[in-house]
């Protein structure tokens, strides 16, 4: 049988067919190869149980440390993109500290309501952690936005921000590789904190108040070496109708920040409930701010400007004014280390590290001091308290760390040694606690 040559056009035709069909798939290889995302390694957000990665590699300027961010009381990891070549992208991770009780779609139906622009519909991916997500196109020229949230543990959102000018990142895809690498696993020194807590509220502050009662608690401060620079004097105060349990603390200082301050501490019997007052008089003149703490757990800020805030700190924080007695607790614990909320005078929450320690090695504390805890802020390396004590566990000294200035010591005194620190032996007229009216905190929730 004879065969039928071949057509010379059809050849050419299908040539020309799987030429483009290689360039294509060569094109579609070279916009996958120069978008891709190489990640970093995991990096861990103390005292929480909480790891993530960041985009890495050319382009990318990746942070490495999780960074506090006191307006928002959270934490924040940050990774932007930037060549010429290519519009800029960014990658935000966000751990808030104070959340409401919401879901994570609850949480993202709230931004949507917010949103000016075309939104897509809220999907779930599962994960390490259970993500809601959204996509959210901004009316600027070519932005895009995906949302993404998840909730941990009660009290704490994991908020994943990512933003392109372009379609050079397929968003979701990148979203996907990024909680796909969440990694959380409660930290068990959580659980030692809460116990810590526990003890505080049910034997500790009981005590303390009962030794109010019956003398005032008197510090004086000093640097490591040198003369006085102030006091700090606690005593207990009479207790309103809507609290079972008050105190007040003077406290003066005439270092760099020349301060004189003056706190009333109002409580239920076991902290569920308080009423923080503190009053400081410093170079730019007075300052006031009210923390209240109420039973659904809420917790509202009043500053002097007359600025109204409000939080959802875990059940178990504890206010930084008895710091004191959190250290006392961890002396009894049954391990070395623990992690808890603090509240701060002016309504911050931040966590902590609570390490003992049994050899104390340091030249200007009292003789007689046997343990040591200490307090690490976990916001700043630098920003950390020990408090000394004997060997019936009494509170003999503190030691107070901050960023950029000298440590200094208050050491535990008697009325008679206050009394003959004359220059700051008298109350300063300036310093008014204001009580602001209750209807005042009647929060829109």
């Amino acid at each position: 049988m004879k065969l039928n040559n071949p057509d010379k056009t059809s050849l050419a035709s299908a040539f020309l067919l799987l030429l483009f069909a290689a360039g294509l798939g060569l094109a579609m290889l070279l916009v996958k190869v120069r978008s891709a995302i190489l990640l970093s390694e995991p990096i861990l957000l103390p005292g929480e149980g909480l790891s993530v990665v960041l985009p890495t590699g050319p382009g990318w300027k990746t942070l490495t440390e999780w960074t506090y961010e006191q307006e928002e009381n959270s934490f924040a990891l940050v990774a932007t993109y930037s060549m010429r070549s290519a519009p800029p992208a960014e990658v935000r991770w966000q751990y808030k500290l104070t959340e409401p009780p919401l879901s994570p779609q609850a949480f993202l139906e709230k931004i949507a309501r917010q949103f000016n622009g075309p939104i897509s519909t809220i999907q779930t991916f599962q994960g390490p952690l259970t993500f809601a997500q959204i996509q959210l196109f901004s009316r600027a020229e070519g932005e895009q936005i995906l949302l993404a949230a998840a909730v941990p543990q009660e009290g704490r959102l994991l908020l994943l921000q990512l933003k392109s000018y372009s379609e050079h990142y397929d968003l979701p895809d990148l979203f996907e590789q990024l909680a796909g690498r969440v990694h959380f696993r409660p930290d068990p020194r959580r659980q030692v904190g809460r116990k810590l807590y526990e003890d505080l509220t049910n034997r500790f502050y009981p005590q303390w108040l009962e030794n109010l009662n019956r003398r005032a608690e008197i510090f004086l401060l000093s640097p490591a070496a040198g003369s006085v620079l102030g006091y700090s004097k606690t005593s207990a105060a009479q207790s309103s109708e809507t609290f079972q349990t008050a105190f007040e603390q003077e406290q003066v200082s005439r270092q760099i920040d020349s301060s004189r301050s003056l706190s009333r501490f109002e409580s239920a019997q076991n902290l569920s409930e308080f009423l923080w007052t503190t009053a400081r008089q410093t170079r730019r003149g007075p300052l006031q701010t009210q923390v209240r703490r109420l039973s659904d757990g809420a917790v509202q800020i009043e500053d002097s400007y007359r600025r109204q805030t409000v939080c959802w700190p875990s059940k178990d924080a504890v206010p930084e004014i008895l710091l004191p007695l959190a250290a006392r607790a961890m002396l009894d614990a049954e391990t070395s280390e623990a992690v808890l909320d603090i509240i701060a005078s002016f309504g911050r929450v931040v966590p902590v590290l609570i390490s003992r320690s049994d050899t104390p090695a340091k030249a200007a504390l009292p003789e007689q001091t046997k343990y040591a805890v200490k307090i690490q802020f976990l916001h700043h390396p630098d920003n950390y308290e020990e408090y000394y004590f004997d060997t019936e566990k009494n509170l003999l000294a503190r030691l107070e760390a901050m960023p950029g200035q000298p440590a200094r010591i208050w050491k535990a005194v008697g009325e008679t040694d206050l009394r003959r620190f004359n220059p700051f032996s008298s109350k300063p007229d300036q310093i008014v606690l204001k009580q602001i009216p209750s209807e005042m905190f009647a929060f829109q929730k």
